[in-house]
């Protein structure tokens, strides 16, 4: 089972623990250059209407890439690949495979947690509430 969790921001930083089987990732991730929650939520929408994608999170320098991918149609993969640095090539942190709801759904549950709590503008900025909802329905729907 996916466990995540997005913690309390403070001046751009926010930390994220995401674990499951034998995967375990604390890190903090930086709103700069862009949000990676909206980042997030719209690869998960992508994701839900049938695309492969892709988000980022910045560590600076490190990076973290999460990769959606239909293997199937019911069956998404999901993969963690961490880059040190520019200067490195992505290394492979963790691969899990699942359905939509055992994959995307604790995604969508961590959002809501994090959007449901209200912080300041200055440590990071508000998630859209159709973003939420569009995945809320996304999800509740069959698959193909």
């Amino acid at each position: 089972m996916l466990h995540i969790h997005f913690g309390e921001p403070l001046a751009g930083w926010l930390p994220v623990w995401l674990e499951a089987e034998a995967l375990h990732l604390e890190f903090y991730a930086s709103a700069i250059p862009t949000d990676p929650l909206a980042a997030l939520g719209e690869a998960l929408i992508l994701c839900l209407s049938g695309l492969d994608t892709q988000t980022r999170w910045e560590l600076e320098p490190a990076v973290y890439t999460f990769d959606f991918t239909w293997a199937g149609p019911d069956t998404l993969v999901f993969t963690v690949a961490e880059k040190a640095d520019w200067s490195k090539p992505n290394q492979p942190v963790g691969r899990l495979t699942g359905s939509a709801a055992a994959l995307v759904g604790p995604f969508h549950r961590a959002l809501a947690a994090f959007a449901a709590r209200q912080y300041p503008a200055a440590h990071w900025p508000a998630l859209r509430t159709s973003t939420l909802s569009t995945m809320a329905d996304l999800l509740a729907r069959p698959r193909r």
